[in-house]
């Protein structure tokens, strides 16, 4: 056999492993991709949807893994039981007032339940930081959160609890009795019963504390 036949030989069996490599490698990536996505998927919940709906699948994804990365090695600690009492006494008279003074109560909602993160030993000095401590601990409470929050926003911006429905102003007030109970780390918290229960604000002692 001509020498320049073994040379072409030679050549399409390099090129022939050349592509079987190249498609292994194809293979691998997309599967990772896809092990990336449905991990994210399982971490994120409704947040992955969100987020992904908003930036697009990659840069997305990219948003949620630095989520990750942020918070990964925050070292959070459990509250003392005297602590927790201390702020659900907080937290009741907060429930209390919204019944005169929605507006406010509200606002305090909002310095609470940020004062419990941060106790807690998460970051949460800016919106942004909460938003991405919600995303990670409660993810199905991430999007209440962003209502919620602009509800408080819409009334501490200078507008008055009227120009906020009341029943928007009810509901952001259980998204933030949700998250508080979310992480002053209650045992008998149900947190989906909490935000999708009929919105009804009762005193302390009137049955929901």
């Amino acid at each position: 056999m001509e020498w320049w036949i073994w040379l072409v030989i030679g050549g399409a069996v390099v090129v022939a492993a050349a592509l079987v490599l190249l498609s292994f490698r194809w293979r691998a990536r997309r599967r990772g991709r896809a092990e990336r996505t449905l991990r994210l998927r399982e971490r994120f919940g409704p947040e992955y949807d969100a987020v992904v709906s908003d930036r697009g699948r990659r840069k997305g994804e990219r948003v949620l893994e630095e989520r990750l990365e942020r918070l990964d090695g925050v070292d959070v600690t459990r509250l003392p039981p005297r602590e927790r009492e201390e702020l659900t006494g907080h937290w009741h008279a907060v429930q209390y007032r919204f019944v005169d003074a929605p507006g406010a109560a509200l606002r305090e909602a909002d310095v609470l339940v940020t004062e419990v993160v941060r106790r807690r030993g998460y970051p949460a000095d800016s919106y942004d930081e909460r938003v991405d401590v919600v995303a990670m601990a409660c993810p199905d409470l991430a999007g209440p959160y962003r209502e919620a929050h602009d509800r408080f926003v819409a009334v501490e911006g200078g507008g008055r609890p009227g120009d906020v429905a009341t029943e928007d102003l009810r509901r952001a007030l259980l998204t933030y009795r949700a998250l508080f109970e979310v992480f002053l780390d209650r045992p008998d918290s149900d947190v989906s019963a909490r935000v999708d229960e009929p919105a009804r604000i009762a005193p302390p002692g009137g049955g929901d504390g």
